[in-house]
């Protein structure tokens, strides 16, 4: 589906199977100040400004354990990932002319928006499990 817009935020959705294994990853680990699990996605796009043609990918994405690396973004707690797909959708919602805040592209599920600074996240492994995502979905603004 083409969307003509002001505004585009666009994510994926953590499936319900993935759901489960992660939030369950999250508790066990005593990650402080969880997202309720049923918030986790991962965003592609969040642009402001107006673009044209855009089409959102309706097709289910998996990321592999291989690729995960726990990061602080911000006091943000997240699962950074590698996916081409995600990559390549990101790309042509710039290419479409999507604004973008940051230098480059970090696919990730924030696991937590407010960790504290004595949070031992060097003692944190990644999950070991993949995470399927969904098919893309958005809200126009």
């Amino acid at each position: 589906m083409a969307i003509l817009n002001t505004g585009i935020y666009s994510y994926r959705p953590v499936s319900p199977e993935s759901l489960y294994s992660l939030a369950g990853w999250v508790r066990d680990n005593n990650i402080p100040n969880p997202i309720p699990s049923s918030s986790l996605h991962c965003t592609v796009i969040n642009s402001s400004n107006k673009f044209l043609g855009y089409i959102v990918d309706s097709t289910p994405v998996t990321v592999h354990p291989f690729s995960f690396s726990m990061e602080m973004m911000n006091t943000a707690l997240a699962v950074v990932f590698q996916s081409s797909t995600l990559q390549k959708q990101h790309d042509f919602a710039i290419s479409m002319g999507a604004t973008h805040e940051y230098q480059t592209f970090h696919p990730h599920i924030s696991l937590s928006y407010a960790i504290p600074l004595d949070f031992p996240l060097w003692n944190l492994k990644p999950p070991f499990f993949q995470i399927d995502l969904d098919p893309e979905q958005y809200n126009v603004s």
